[in-house]
């Protein structure tokens, strides 16, 4: 078994952004976290109130 956790009613967006000023891939779980990967394959994982404190 897999240690993944499908939760398949959640709302996702995907977006094509920046991380720190590299291209890459943003995608949210809507209320939960916030996933970036970018184009190098570097993968971050923010909580909502994490990019917050950031702006």
């Amino acid at each position: 078994m897999s240690d993944v956790e499908f939760r398949p009613s959640q709302a996702v967006t995907i977006l094509a952004g920046q991380h720190k000023g590299e291209p890459g891939l943003v995608w949210a779980v809507v209320g939960d976290k916030i996933e970036v990967l970018t184009l190098e394959g570097d993968y971050h994982v923010y909580s909502p109130a994490e990019l917050e404190e950031a702006v």
